[in-house]
C-alpha cells in the first residue's frame, strides 16, 4: 500500500489542480481496454483525495474505479 500511496502522491503533482479537468483525464483513462487491475488503485485514492470536497465529479468517477 505504500507504493500506492507513492503513485497518489505522484498523481496530484501531475494532474491539474483544478479537479474537475483531472476526472475528465481520468474518465479517459477508463475508456482504455489496458487501464485495468493494479493500475485503478492509486487513481481511485486521488479521487478520493483530490475530489474529497467534490463529491458530485468524484463519486460517480470513483464508482468504477474501484470495481
Amino acid at each position: 500500500m505504500a507504493r500506492v500511496e507513492v503513485l497518489t502522491d505522484r498523481l496530484v503533482e501531475t494532474l491539474s489542480a483544478d479537479f474537475a479537468t483531472a476526472a475528465k483525464v481520468l474518465w479517459r483513462a477508463l475508456d482504455s481496454s489496458s487501464f485495468t487491475s493494479w493500475m485503478t488503485l492509486p487513481c481511485g485514492y486521488y479521487v478520493a483525495r483530490a475530489g474529497i470536497n467534490q463529491p458530485e465529479p468524484a463519486s460517480p468517477l470513483l464508482a468504477p474505479l474501484v470495481q
